[in-house]
Parts: C-alpha cells; sequence; structure tokens
C-alpha cells in the first residue's frame, strides 16, 4: 500500500505550501476573469519584433532598489519526512529485485544459509526470472523511426534554425552532454559530434556513413545551413559588441570530442534510465491501481469502458437528451446541447490521479464525455505495443464516428498533448477546438524536455522520488525511446486551424515555459493562459489553478460549437435564462396563454445562426488580418536575415542540393 502511496505522491504534485491569498493568473489577450460563466473577448496584437521574441531573464532590479534577497522555499517537516521514506522505498524496491536474483542463484548452488519454504522459493524465482526478463527488454534494439520526406526534412531543420525563441548555438548545444552532466559549449563540439546529432535529427541514423548517396548529401547541405546559421549569429554578435572586422565562416573542426554524446532519444537504449522493480510493484500499480480502483471510480460516474481498434477509452453519455438541429451536415443527425469532449491523460497511472479533474468536467458538461486510455505510460505489465500515429488516429476517428461525435473539444495534459498534434495534423476536422495543459509539443525541438524527463540526474530527495516512480519506469522509458519520435509530435501554431487555447505553468520543470509562452505570443490566434507559480500537474491539487483551467475548457467548449455542429450557445443560454426565470412561478389554473406556434424555436434558431454567422466572419476577418501581419513580418525578418548572410555561398548549395526550387527568401 505504500509503494501505491508513493506512486500517487510522485504523480500529483504536492503542495509544499499555501499562499494565503489565491495566485494571480496572467491571461493573454483576455479582459476578464477566466470562469466558466464568463465571456472573454480578444483583441488583435501587433505581430512582435525578433528582438521581442528573445527570451529575456526576469529582472533583479526595481525602480532603482536593490534586488530582494533570495527566498529559500523549505518543505514542511511533514512533507520532508514524506519524502525521505518514500526515498528509502525506492531504493528498498530497486535492489530487491536483483537480490533475488542472487539468491535464486546461490540456492540453485546449495549454498542458502537459511531454509526457504517453497513459497519463498517460487515467490524469488519469479522476482528473479522478471527482473532479468526486464533488463533483456530493456536491451532490445529501438525500432527504426519513421522517415521524412526531402521537403518535410527542410522545413523542420529550417523551423528549427529561424526559431526566434533560442539562438541556433544554444539549440546545437543544447543537445549534447559532456562530462559530469553538463551543456557543452560549442567551440568543444566537433564535425562528427554534430553530424551523429543531425544524422538522427533528420535521418533517425545512427551512422551517417550507412545512409544512401542522397541522403548524404542532404546530410551535408543540412551541416552547412548549420554552419551558415552558426556564421550569422557569431557575426550579430560582433556588431552587437561593437566589434567591426571581416565576417565570421564558421566551420566545425574535423575529428570527435571524446566524452561528449548527443541526446539521441530513439537511438539510445532504454537500459541506461532504466531501474529495476519488483513484481510486488506491478502487483499494485496494474492489478490494484489500473485493474481495480480507476474501473470502479470510473463505472460509478457513469462512464463505461470501450475498445475501438488498438485504443480503449471511458465514454459518459452527458447529463442531456439529443437535440435535433436544422444545420446539422446529415439527414437526421442528432446532436447534443454543447461542444462533446475528448480527454487524453498524461504520464502516470492512467486516468486515476484525474479523477476528481474529470468530475468536474462531467459537472460542467451536457454531451458526451471520452477519456481515453494510454496504459503503456501508466506503469502497467499487461498493456500492449503503443500504437502509430496513423493507427491511432484512425481509431478515434472510429470511436468518435460510433459515439456520434462530428467534432470535439479536446484537452490534453503534459504527453496527451501529442495525441492532440497527431489529431490536429492528420483528421484536423476532428477538432471543434482544443485545450492544451501543460503541453509538451510546442518548440518540442528544444532539448529541455527530453533532458530532464530522461537524461537528468536527479539531484534532490524529491526529485529522486519523481524519477523512480515516473520517469525511469520500464514501460514509460520504453515509450519514450521507442516510440516517441520528435518530428511527429512537433506541432506548430500554424497547425492549429482550430480555436486553440495553451495553459502553461511558470515553475514547470519539463516544458520550456519562457520560450513557449514567447513563441505564442507571436500569434494572437491563440490564446495564452499561464498559471503563476504552479508546477507541471499542479493544477490537479489546487482549487484555484482547476477552476481555472475548467474556465478556459469552458469556453473552448464555447468557441467550437460551430464546427461541432451542436446548438449554439446564444440559443442555450437563452433557454437557461428563462428556466431560471421562471422556475418557481405557477401559473392559475384560470390563465390562458395562447400556444407559440412550432416553427417559434426554430425561427430564433435561425435568428441564432445568423448572429453567430456574422460573429464568425467578423472572427475570421480579424484572425486573417493577423495573419497578414504575422506573414509580413516574418517576411520581414527573413529578408533581413538574407541580406545578412547574402555573402554565404552555403546557402545557394542547400537550395541546389534539396532542389525544392524555392525562393532564396525562405531559406
Amino acid at each position: 500500500m505504500l509503494a501505491l502511496l508513493g506512486t500517487l505522491a510522485a504523480f500529483v504534485p504536492i503542495q509544499q505550501s499555501r499562499l494565503a491569498t489565491r495566485p494571480t493568473y496572467i491571461a493573454c489577450r483576455r479582459n476578464t476573469a477566466c470562469t466558466p460563466t464568463s465571456s472573454a473577448t480578444y483583441t488583435v496584437m501587433e505581430p512582435p519584433t525578433a528582438a521581442q521574441l528573445v527570451v529575456a531573464p526576469p529582472a533583479t532590479v526595481v525602480d532603482g532598489a536593490a534586488p530582494p534577497p533570495a527566498v529559500v522555499k523549505k518543505s514542511p517537516p511533514r512533507t520532508a519526512a514524506s519524502m525521505r521514506l518514500l526515498d528509502f522505498i525506492t531504493l528498498i524496491f530497486q535492489w530487491f529485485p536483483p537480490a533475488t536474483a542472487v539468491l535464486c542463484v546461490i540456492g540453485l548452488a546449495g549454498r542458502l544459509p537459511f531454509q526457504a519454504s517453497t513459497a519463498l522459493s517460487s515467490w524469488f524465482c519469479l522476482e528473479a526470472a522478471h527482473h532479468v526478463g526486464s533488463k533483456l527488454a530493456a536491451r532490445m534494439p529501438n525500432p527504426k523511426a519513421p522517415s521524412m520526406e526531402p521537403d518535410e526534412r527542410l522545413k523542420f531543420w529550417r523551423a528549427c534554425l529561424n526559431d526566434p525563441t533560442q539562438s541556433v548555438e544554444d539549440f546545437i548545444t543544447g543537445w549534447f552532454i559532456a562530462k559530469g552532466g553538463k551543456t557543452p559549449v560549442l567551440s568543444d563540439l566537433r564535425r562528427e559530434n554534430a553530424v551523429d546529432f543531425v544524422a538522427w535529427a533528420l535521418f533517425g541514423a545512427k551512422n551517417a556513413a550507412k545512409l544512401p548517396v542522397e541522403e548524404q548529401t542532404e546530410l551535408q547541405a543540412a551541416m552547412e545551413m548549420l554552419e551558415a546559421r552558426l556564421s550569422a549569429h557569431m557575426h550579430k554578435a560582433m556588431l552587437a559588441a561593437g566589434v567591426r572586422g571581416e565576417r565570421p565562416s564558421f566551420r566545425f573542426p574535423a575529428g570527435r570530442t571524446r566524452g561528449i554524446r548527443a541526446m539521441r532519444v530513439n537511438l539510445d537504449s532504454p537500459a541506461r534510465h532504466f531501474r529495476s522493480r519488483p513484481l510486488l510493484y506491478y502487483l499494485l500499480t496494474d492489478v490494484l491501481a489500473c485493474g481495480v480502483i480507476t474501473p470502479m471510480l470510473m463505472r460509478s460516474k457513469g462512464f463505461r469502458l470501450k475498445r475501438t481498434g488498438p485504443l480503449s477509452y471511458w465514454v459518459h453519455e452527458g447529463l442531456s437528451k439529443p437535440r435535433a438541429l436544422s444545420n446539422a451536415t446529415d439527414a437526421g443527425a442528432h446532436t447534443t446541447a454543447q461542444t462533446p469532449l475528448v480527454f487524453v491523460h498524461g504520464v502516470g497511472l492512467g486516468p486515476l490521479p484525474y479523477i476528481g479533474f474529470i468530475d468536474e468536467l462531467l459537472e460542467q458538461a451536457e454531451a458526451p464525455l471520452m477519456v481515453l486510455e494510454l496504459p503503456f505510460v501508466a506503469q502497467r505489465l499487461t498493456a500492449g505495443r503503443p500504437p502509430s500515429q496513423e493507427a491511432c488516429v484512425d481509431a478515434i476517428a472510429r470511436a468518435m464516428e460510433e459515439q456520434g461525435m462530428r467534432a470535439a473539444t479536446f484537452v490534453g495534459h503534459s504527453l496527451g498533448s501529442v495525441y492532440l498534434s497527431w489529431v490536429a495534423q492528420l483528421r484536423p476536422q476532428l477538432i471543434a477546438s482544443a485545450v492544451f495543459i501543460d503541453p509538451i509539443v510546442f518548440l518540442l525541438h528544444h532539448q529541455k524536455v527530453a533532458h530532464k524527463f530522461l537524461y537528468d540526474k536527479p539531484h534532490t530527495t524529491r526529485a529522486s522520488v519523481e524519477s523512480y516512480f515516473v520517469k525511469s519506469e520500464r514501460r514509460i522509458v520504453s515509450y519514450f525511446h521507442r516510440h516517441f519520435y520528435f518530428h511527429q509530435n512537433l506541432l506548430w501554431a500554424e497547425d492549429c486551424a482550430f480555436p486553440t487555447s495553451v495553459v502553461l505553468s511558470t515553475e514547470d520543470s519539463i516544458v520550456p515555459v519562457p520560450a513557449v509562452e514567447a513563441y505564442l505570443r507571436a500569434h494572437p490566434r491563440l490564446s495564452l493562459e499561464v498559471l503563476d507559480g504552479a508546477s507541471h500537474g499542479a493544477f490537479l491539487t489546487d482549487d484555484g489553478w482547476k477552476n481555472t483551467v475548467l474556465g478556459v475548457v469552458a469556453n473552448s467548449r464555447r468557441s467550437g460549437w460551430l464546427r461541432a455542429g451542436v446548438e449554439p450557445p446564444m440559443l442555450r443560454d437563452i433557454r437557461r435564462g428563462l428556466k431560471a426565470r421562471t422556475r418557481g412561478f405557477h401559473m392559475p389554473h384560470w390563465v390562458r396563454l395562447p400556444e407559440l406556434p412550432p416553427p417559434v424555436e426554430g425561427l430564433v434558431g435561425a435568428v441564432d445562426d445568423t448572429i453567430s454567422e456574422v460573429l464568425e466572419e467578423a472572427s475570421s476577418m480579424r484572425k486573417a488580418v493577423g495573419l497578414q501581419l504575422q506573414e509580413q513580418w516574418r517576411r520581414l525578418e527573413l529578408q533581413e536575415q538574407w541580406r545578412r548572410l547574402e555573402s554565404t555561398p552555403a546557402l545557394e548549395a542547400v537550395e541546389a542540393r534539396f532542389q525544392l526550387g524555392g525562393s532564396r527568401a525562405d531559406i
């Protein structure tokens, strides 16, 4: 039971202290508080300059005053003691499986210092077999990563190098680890080190020399492109420092620097980050937590477990009866009063840590609610192989069709945002609106997600407990090393062709929040909400942050009614208002009111549709203006980059080798 409590405590962030007042939330482009009943208005923002997109460190001097002393937050005694107890339990769990393997070997030799019963010997043998099997499974070779087309590779690589939220030098050096877990500087890298990273990032290759001739040509062009950007970065730094001289031409020195390795996630073995667990641990997580407690709680709330292809999901029919609408696409089609909802959880114990949040979603909804299950990242030995991108999206589409959903509001937390990204890329028509909570899909080419989740070594007791109970579990580690492909999961703001809301947490240790916030601010079409002081997933345990997220979800569902083909929110609000005003009022029996003709409600709906279409057209015009300004800003920035680099012959070589026929301004 302690292991189950430890797993829950590691996944659900523990509140170390509570503020006397509610935390302040930063709402971009919103002039009202985000509550389920408040309406939000938006303004068109001017596209920022490249200088404004550079993430600046927080100011330390205010109005000439000296910076305040750093405040060290200490954990309460109970929390610190709990962390030490959980850390002690992790040591027992980690060393118990290899100890049983040693005892089995000694027992086979007949040298056990004690007499073991048949049951105890059988248990030790099972634990030893499980330990050896887990080690062997973790050391199996990784499957080949899905490849990209040449134009996709060029688009991906160009976007990584042109990212204004980080410098090219920080981008390339951040994906390397030197001795002691430190990030090397650019002068430490040599050409073979850089080639190893680029070959993995663009081709998923371990050995660049074994690539076909055409791909080796693209690899060489990509290296020249990287060196050209580094040269431009150095020249810009020289001009900023007031140094005048010849334009630098950077080239990686030949050879390889020993002791520096690239974080090639899909090539590195899961055994590098896997830590042992006894079968008793999986008895608690797989059988008890996910196999008994979660189904019991979900069924008690009215959910039913269904399966479509490789996808299993929980579905609730909602609290309202279907209503036929005149604007339905298919004859006889029915819909609900609100936009349906699809929720995708993150890493941990499946839907169990989100039960309270799911309950709140169910209470605010009058439409079907679907909760997808990802058992392969829920610490379950019985989970099957994760489905591919295409198979998963097809299964989601079939499941929505079975439930009568034309489109739905998708809500994803952490890893769940990856599945929102897949649907947005392959089946955007299924998304009426989307809410990304602590998303890892934006700016995924930054190294922080991979480094913090897989490669970073814990330095505190709390970090060690979190690492053992979540980050180093074999199925989770195997998923990230063998089924997590960055070019598939990465989502750009331009690909969100639907109402999109993003919720970030300022103290998130996994997501590069400052860079993502700066990136999203450059795209006015996306609504951004920042939870000040919240850590990754902290909204699950704090009522204030949870209410803010629920308000974002409610507003997103209202904005997606047209794509979902549901009842207009204005008509629903009028009906609710009339119902609330007439509640408790009884008409005398002798009063005979004339009956309203049947088409009245349809007429009201038609008027509401007309108003909604006008508002939608105005919103589209506003978005079009914002896109034009954004595109104009992008072209100006690219033209400025070309003026700085036009004397570099590498770009002409890149354009010729990729043979895309693009203009110079697009390079």
